[in-house]
C-alpha cells in the first residue's frame, strides 16, 4: 500500500510536470508567433517607408528637372528677346542715320535752289 501510494504520487507529480512542460511550450510558441508577426509588421513598415522616401526623391528629381527646364526655356526666351531689342536698336540706328542723309540732302538741295535763285 505503501508503494502503491509512492507510486500515484510518482505519477501525479509526473502528470504534473508533463502539464507544466506542455504549457511552457505553449508559451514559447505564442511568443515565437508574436514575434515573428512583430518582426512581419517591422519589415512590412520599413518597407513603406522606403518606398515613400523612393517616391519622394522621384518626385524631388522630376521637380529639379523641370524647374531646370523653366531655366533653360527662360534663359532662351530672354537671349531672344535681347537679340531682337539688339536688332530694332539697329534698324532705328540705320533709320536714323538714312534720314539724317535725307536731311543733308535736302539742305543741300535747297541750298542750290537758293543760289539758283540769287543767280
Amino acid at each position: 500500500i505503501k508503494e502503491q501510494k509512492v507510486v500515484e504520487e510518482m505519477k501525479r507529480s509526473h502528470e504534473q510536470a508533463m502539464q507544466q512542460m506542455k504549457k511552457a511550450m505553449e508559451e514559447v510558441k505564442e511568443k515565437e508567433i508574436k514575434q515573428k508577426r512583430v518582426v512581419e509588421e517591422m519589415r512590412k513598415s520599413h518597407e513603406e517607408a522606403m518606398q515613400e522616401i523612393q517616391r519622394a526623391m522621384e518626385e524631388e528629381k522630376e521637380r529639379a528637372m523641370n524647374d531646370k527646364r523653366i531655366v533653360e526655356e527662360m534663359k532662351r526666351s530672354h537671349e531672344e528677346a535681347m537679340q531682337q531689342m539688339k536688332k530694332a536698336m539697329e534698324e532705328v540706328k540705320e533709320k536714323a542715320i538714312n534720314e539724317e542723309k535725307i536731311v543733308e540732302e535736302m539742305k543741300k538741295s535747297h541750298e542750290e535752289a537758293m543760289q539758283q535763285m540769287k543767280k
